[in-house]
Order: C-alpha cells, then sequence, then structure tokens
C-alpha cells in the first residue's frame, strides 16, 4: 500500500528498455497542459504504452499488438511523480508484472486499469469507441462513483446471476429449481437405503475413523509439500534477488563512473579568450548582447550621418564652383560692371560740361554786369555739383542685377562653409561612437574584438555554445543522480526482502543459500516418512473398504445421504445468494438511480460547453433523449444522432463527453495524466482550436500530455495556450 496521497504530477518518463529505447529520458512535463512533438516514429505511442505498463503492468506477448518488449532485454521503465508543493519527487519503477510498485505518492489509489483505459488514454480510434448510451452511462457511474468497477456492469452482472439462480436450465445444475428436484430425488434414494444402512454402521465407523486419519496424515504430508514448495520458491527468489542486486550494483557502479566522467567534462579547461565571459549568466550575455545592438545600431547612425553630411559637401561645392565659373554668370556680371563704369563716365563728363557752361555764363555775367546771368551760372554751377555727387553717389554703388548676384554666389560659398562644418562634426561624431564601442567592448571583457562588433558577436557566439554545452553535462549529471538515486533505492529494497526472506525460513538476515538447502532437505526427509505413513493407511483403508464391500454390498445409502446434505446445503446457500442478490439490486438500482439525477445532467451540460467550444456553436448541446439514447443538437435546434455525424465531429462529441467526465470525476485518478495521442488528426484548423481551448479547459483541474507529429499543432497551442510546456522528441 502506498503512502497517503499528495498533490502531484508526472515530472519525468524513463525509458530504460523499453521498444527500440534503451536508457532514455523525456521530460520535464509541468503541471497542466504539455506538447510533445515528433515525427513518426519518434517514439510518442511507445511513451504512451510505456506509461500505462508502469502503472497497471505490461502488455502479454501477442502476435496481434505490439507489446514492446525488447529482443535481448526485459521491459523496464520508471514513471517519476514531483510533489507539486513540496518539490519532492517518487519514482514508480516496473520491470516484471509480478513486483508490486512502491506508489509512495499514492498515486493508484483512486483508479484501476480500465477506468484508465477507457478515460485516461485518448487516441483518433479510442474516439470512437463510446458507440451506445449503456457505454456512456457505465463510464460515466464508473468514473462519478470513484470504484474499481462500474455500477452499471454491476447491476447487469447481478441480474445475469438472478437468472441463473431461478433458471431450469441443465446448463445452471446450482439454480434453485434445479436443486430442489436433486433434492427430491436424493431424498427419495435416501429413504430406500435407510434399512440397509444400519447394518453397516459399525464398519462405517472404523472406516470413518481410518478415513479421519488418512485425512490427517494427508494434511500433514499435503502441509510439508506447501513448506517445501514455499522454502524452494524462497530460495529461488533469494537466487534472484541475489541476481538482481548484482546487476544494480553493476548498474550502479557503471552510473557513478559516467558521472564522474560528465562531471569532468563539466570542469574543462575553458577557452582563456572566453574566460570572464564564459562567468557571466544568461540574462548577462542576453544584455550584453542588447548592448552590442544598440552600439551597433548607434555606429551604423554615424555612419550614415557621415556619408550624408559628405555628400551634402561635395554637392554644395560642386553648386558653388558650378555658379562661380559659370560662362553665362561671368558674362553677366562683367557686363554689370561696365555699364556702371560707363554711368561713372557720364556722371562725370555731364557734370564737367554743366560746370564749363556755368563758367562761360559767369564770365559773361561779368563781362555784361548782369545779375540775371551770375544767378544762372551760380546755379548751373549748383547744378553741376549736384548731378556729380548724384551720379558719384548712384554709380560706386552696385547695381541691382550685381547685388543679386554677388547674394547668389555667397549663398552658394555659405552652404558649402556649413556642409564642410557639419561634415566636420559628424566625423568627429563618428569617431567618439566608436571610441565609445572600444570603451564598451573593453568594459564588457570583450577587448580582444578589437573594437569590432561582429568580431564580439562571434565572441558571444562562442560563449553561448559553451554554456550550452556545460547545461547539457548538468541534465546528462542530474538524470544520472535520479538512476543512481533509484539504483541505490533498489539496491536497499533488495536487500531489506532478502533479509524478510531469511527471517521468514528462520534464518539469520545474511544466511547463505547452503543453509537454506540444509532446511530444505531435512523437509524432504520428513515428507518422506510421512509419505510412507499415508500409504500404509491408505492401503488399509482400501482392504476395509474392500472387506465392507464384500460382505455389506453396495455402501451407495451413506454417499447418497452425504449428497442429499450437500444438495440441502447448495439450496439453502441458493437461497441466500438470491435473498442477497435481491438485496444489493435494490440498493445499486437505487444507487444508480440517484447518481444520475445529481451528477449525470452535470457530465451533458459540461459536454455541451465543450462541444460548443469545439464546433464554434455548430453543435450546442449533448443530452439523453426519453429512449435513453444520446442526441446532439445544432445552432438551429435540429438534433441528430451521433451516428450520423461525421467521422471528425463524432471524434470531438466523444471528446467532449470524455473530457466532461475528467472533469465532473475530480476525485478520480487526480494524479494520473491524461494522455492523447494524436487525436485532432481528423480536425480542421478551425475546430482543431476550439478542442485546443477544451484540452486547457481541462488541463486548469489536470495535467495533460498531448502527443502529436504536426507542427502546426504546436503553433496553434503555443499561440493559444501560451503557458503550456513544449518537449520535442
Amino acid at each position: 500500500m502506498g503512502k497517503s496521497p499528495k498533490e502531484c504530477y508526472l515530472e519525468y518518463v524513463k525509458l530504460t528498455s523499453f521498444g527500440a529505447f534503451s536508457n532514455r529520458v523525456v521530460g520535464p512535463f509541468k503541471p497542466g497542459l504539455n506538447v510533445v512533438y515528433g515525427t513518426n516514429e519518434a517514439g510518442k505511442t511507445t511513451l504512451s504504452q510505456l506509461v500505462r505498463g508502469v502503472l497497471f503492468g505490461w502488455l502479454r506477448n501477442s502476435a496481434n499488438a505490439n507489446s514492446y518488449k525488447p529482443e535481448v532485454a526485459e521491459r523496464a521503465g520508471s514513471l517519476f511523480f514531483a510533489d507539486a508543493s513540496t518539490h519532492e519527487s517518487a519514482e514508480l519503477r516496473r520491470i516484471k508484472n509480478s513486483d508490486a510498485l512502491n506508489d509512495d505518492f499514492g498515486v493508484l489509489s483512486d483508479i484501476d486499469a480500465g477506468t484508465y483505459d477507457t478515460m485516461f488514454s485518448l487516441t483518433s480510434d479510442e474516439l470512437m469507441d463510446l458507440k451506445s448510451h449503456d457505454e456512456v452511462i457505465a463510464h460515466l457511474l464508473t468514473a462519478g462513483s470513484g470504484t474499481a468497477a462500474s455500477p452499471a456492469s454491476a447491476l447487469a452482472q447481478i441480474d445475469d446471476e438472478i437468472r441463473n439462480c431461478l433458471s431450469k436450465s441443465k446448463n445452471q445444475p446450482r439454480s434453485i429449481a434445479n436443486l430442489r428436484t436433486a433434492e427430491q430425488h436424493q431424498r427419495d434414494k435416501v429413504r430406500e437405503g435407510q434399512v440397509q444402512a444400519e447394518a453397516y454402521l459399525a464398519d462405517q465407523r472404523q472406516l470413518e475413523e481410518l478415513a479421519f486419519r488418512l485425512d490427517t496424515l494427508t494434511e500433514a504430508e499435503s502441509s510439508l509439500a506447501g513448506e517445501l514448495d514455499s522454502l524452494k520458491e524462497l530460495r529461488s527468489r533469494l537466487v534472484s534477488l541475489d541476481e538482481r542486486s548484482k546487476s544494480a550494483t553493476e548498474a550502479l557502479n557503471e552510473a557513478r563512473r559516467q558521472r564522474t566522467e560528465a562531471q569532468e567534462s563539466a570542469f574543462a579547461e575553458v577557452d582563456p579568450d572566453l574566460d570572464a565571459l564564459s562567468k557571466l549568466s544568461q540574462v548577462q550575455v542576453y544584455q550584453l548582447e542588447e548592448g552590442l545592438n544598440e552600439q551597433q545600431r548607434e555606429l551604423e547612425r554615424t555612419e550614415h550621418a557621415v556619408s550624408a553630411a559628405r555628400a551634402n559637401e561635395t554637392a554644395s561645392r560642386v553648386a558653388y564652383e558650378a555658379i562661380s565659373r559659370d560662362p553665362d554668370f561671368r558674362e553677366e556680371r562683367a557686363s554689370a560692371g561696365r555699364q556702371r563704369k560707363v554711368k561713372l563716365v557720364l556722371a562725370v563728363l555731364v557734370p564737367l560740361l554743366m560746370v564749363l557752361a556755368s563758367a562761360f555764363m559767369l564770365y559773361r555775367a561779368l563781362n555784361q554786369s548782369s545779375f540775371t546771368m551770375l544767378f544762372m551760372a551760380a546755379s548751373l554751377l549748383v547744378g553741376s555739383l549736384f548731378v556729380c555727387g548724384a551720379g558719384f553717389a548712384m554709380n560706386f554703388r552696385p547695381s541691382r542685377v550685381e547685388e543679386e548676384m554677388s547674394d547668389r554666389l555667397k549663398k552658394a560659398e555659405w552652404v558649402m562653409r556649413q556642409d564642410a562644418l557639419m561634415l566636420e562634426e559628424c566625423e568627429r561624431a563618428h569617431a567618439e561612437q566608436r571610441a565609445k564601442v572600444a570603451t564598451f567592448l573593453s568594459a564588457n571583457h570583450l577587448a580582444q574584438a578589437a573594437g569590432s562588433v561582429s568580431q564580439a558577436r562571434v565572441l558571444l557566439g562562442r560563449v553561448r555554445k559553451a554554456q550550452a554545452q556545460a547545461e547539457a553535462n548538468n541534465q546528462i549529471v542530474h538524470a544520472l543522480d535520479l538512476q543512481i538515486a533509484s539504483l541505490e533505492k533498489e539496491i536497499d529494497s533488495l536487500a531489506a526482502h532478502r533479509r524478510e526472506i531469511c527471517l521468514s525460513i528462520g534464518l539469520a538476515p545474511c544466511s547463505e543459500l547452503e543453509e537454506v538447502d540444509k532446511i530444505i532437505n531435512g523437509k524432504l526427509e520428513e515428507r518422506t516418512r510421512m509419505i510412507s505413513l499415508v500409504s500404509q493407511t491408505s492401503h488399509r483403508q482400501g482392504q476395509l473398504k474392500q472387506e465392507l464391500t464384500q460382505a455389506l454390498g453396495d455402501w451407495g445409502f451413506e454417499k447418497d445421504k452425504l449428497e442429499l446434505n450437500r444438495l440441502q446445503t447448495c439450496l439453502k446457500d441458493a437461497q441466500d445468494r438470491l435473498t442477497s442478490l435481491l438485496i444489493a439490486r435494490m440498493a445499486l438500482s437505487q444507487a444508480i438511480a440517484d447518481w444520475e439525477k445529481v451528477s449525470q445532467p452535470e457530465v451533458y451540460r459540461h459536454a455541451s460547453e465543450l462541444l460548443s467550444l469545439m464546433t464554434d456553436g455548430a453543435w450546442c448541446r449533448v443530452y439523453m433523449d426519453s429512449d435513453g439514447e444520446i442526441r446532439v443538437m445544432d445552432a438551429v435546434r435540429t438534433a441528430r444522432d451521433p451516428r450520423l455525424l461525421s467521422t471528425g465531429t463524432r471524434q470531438q462529441l466523444y471528446l467532449a463527453l470524455r473530457i466532461a467526465l475528467l472533469i465532473t470525476a475530480d476525485a478520480v485518478g487526480k494524479h494520473i495524466p491524461v494522455l492523447c495521442d494524436d487525436i485532432l488528426v481528423n480536425f480542421d484548423s478551425r475546430r482543431r482550436k476550439g478542442a485546443i481551448k477544451a484540452l486547457a479547459e481541462l488541463a486548469r483541474r489536470r495535467q495533460v500530455i498531448l502527443f502529436t507529429c504536426h507542427a502546426g499543432v504546436v503553433k496553434q497551442v503555443s499561440r493559444l495556450v501560451p503557458e503550456a510546456n513544449h518537449i520535442e522528441l
């Protein structure tokens, strides 16, 4: 018997020797939904069959079924269950079906093999098994009642036995009617022989005494034979225990050797270039990569800025040179200069002529003493001065065309100088960023990358590879630790079992096989003497019977009385059994009726919700009609027989019923994982999404392991159930 059940879940599965696999550990599995992905022949079905075999025994060898027995070894495997609160682990290990499981966590305390095969091991074919309402009710009752056998099956068996008790068929000799007929017939025979019986009474007593003695001697001889068989069996078990202990010790030594090698490999010399980096955690390596990416982005940004600034500087310089060297621009500028010079000459000549005219008029005014002429000469002189000043003022200042051309050239020159300054600034920023990259690499143990981000990434890749190798070595060491602990536990168990056997024989705990052989030889001699006494008594009894037969005739009367007593006893037992069966049938019928009233509607309610979820509302209700048959109803309230549904929809219906059973009967197999082996192959993408949500709902209450060979299913589960645990075979 195991200990009291704990809140535990399946964490690892070890295929020690099963099918085509040996010494393979699969896991870790987590509580909730687990997805195991593997291609065809990767071992998904083998893994599922190993779980079933360890829990309830290996399948028998059959020509029509794969028993997964290796050619040169015994089937062997282990299941490691972990306590959800304390993380303590326990191993369920099986080699032979006759071996008792050490169920420390009470995993099997609330489930039997039939319920497991029906409710916990689901395949695409298994989803087609629930073909009638009676079978559904039987499974519902089995799961809901928490018993080892189905109440529905028990009720049918009780009805069969009641019919057999009341039958008059010759095939039922122990029925009440047949026993009464036989009793009456035997009473007639006893009355006929009663007169003759009294004459043989004395001889009969002597014969009975001999018979009693013979029975006593035979019983003693049988007891000795049983003791001898038990001793031989115990001796065989001691031999087997010694062989298993030797094998386990050798396996333990080999596991310790492998563990030492794995530890030595884990502590191998680290690459000197990676000494400091290898001490970083994975989070630190990830952060360092993020830092490298940031530095790389800044470096690329400054390089881009330099390239853009260089292109702008080149363009502005070319534009300035194009303007300054343009023949039309130079000709237009020279023409404007010539025009200004001509205007300047005119500004000098015109005032000069006016001065000459004013001088001539002044001369005449002086000669003629004419004030009018004098005033006109003075006015002309002042006007010449004004014209000269205005001309010089206007012609020494550049013209509008010259100003526009000069501004155009200055703007081009200013843009060229600004672009040159921007190029210098970008080159300076790029140089500073390269220095920052070098400083960052040096500060993070990447100085050997010589300022190259790509070389730093190469070094980080080597670090990741080294860390992955170290992690692999740690996993190997952990697996070997589990194996070593299991072997040590097995060796201790074998030693304790051997001590118990020795003590049960009456020997010291560490006795050798020779001491057992001495006891067996003594029992053999004693049995030989007892057989001789039995033979002598039997011979005497035979002589007496022969004498009584010859002297007194037939002894059929006593046999008839014994047969009458036997028939009367059988009749009473049959009547008592009929009474018990009728009482049991009444109680069981009432229990089934009570269960159907309470639990069955809850199961159909859950099944309706799950089927609606899986079919996206196309089929929204599952119920039982007045004839006791299962019906499904679609969104337009049309009822349908499940046999008329498509293969995929029928599988979705039966999957919904199974999940509803598992949700409702939460006290049944609460530590056992639900194994689903490619059950979604006949579902389209939309309904597969609903089925995955239904499995996720079940995974909130039980551990679910979904096996699949379709990568699309894995992606869909990852998208719909992000917290799901993924394992790849």
